[in-house]
């Protein structure tokens, strides 16, 4: 839960967040990092083991490239977590500050899990006929179509990914296999961030209802 009603550091604390944060990017960025980064939530929670409490600081990270290089401003946002967590950064994608935390501990999940890539195509097939399934029971009345599997894994012998599809008018990304499904409206991103974004989502649920 973000404590933004009643601080959950105190301003010592953050300070040293905050070095601990631009003290990582400078580790994983070299010459790109940035020289500031801005506090902007705080959350006390624990969805997963040898998790706790993290703060996340937002930036602008250089664009590469040649000299003079233009890139958009969405581009450039990023966020970091640090705290009682393995740090990470990641682009901002134009997420919330509760989303981009849902989005780390999705990531986390993910890293630790030791998943194996599929071909889309070759094993997306169940995953499109749940993930139209789906829709259809959501969604009795919209035309469901464009029905396409952009991402699969299997974890042991589960196997679950991210389907793209249209209801109605509306293009979104459904999440699929064993997990609790769900929608990603952010189309305009890689399905790897929708993935990760869900289920962090659901892990944050259920360890708040746990």
């Amino acid at each position: 839960m973000s404590s933004a009603a009643m601080p959950l550091f105190s301003p010592q604390r953050l300070v040293e967040l905050r070095a601990a944060a631009l003290s990582y990017l400078q580790e994983q960025l070299r010459d790109r990092a940035p020289a500031s980064a801005d506090f902007a939530a705080a959350f006390d929670e624990s969805p997963l083991d040898g998790e706790g409490p993290a703060a996340l600081f937002r930036f602008e990270l250089r664009p590469g490239g040649p000299a003079g290089a233009c890139a958009a401003d969405d581009a450039l946002r990023h966020f970091v977590v640090v705290g009682e967590t393995a740090p990470n950064y990641s682009p901002a994608f134009g997420l919330s500050d509760d989303d981009a935390y849902s989005l780390h501990i999705g990531t986390r999940f993910l890293l630790e899990m030791g998943l194996e890539k599929l071909d889309a195509d070759q094993a997306g097939e169940p995953l499109r006929a749940t993930a139209e399934r789906l829709a259809r029971d959501c969604n009795p009345t919209a035309t469901i179509a464009d029905v396409q599997c952009v991402l699969a894994f299997r974890c042991q012998e589960s196997i679950f990914g991210v389907v793209r599809l249209s209801i109605g008018a509306q293009p979104v990304y459904a999440i699929i296999g064993d997990v609790a499904p769900g929608f990603v409206e952010q189309v305009g991103h890689p399905p790897q961030m929708a993935l990760r974004l869900h289920l962090g989502r659901v892990i944050r649920a259920e360890a708040r209802a746990g």
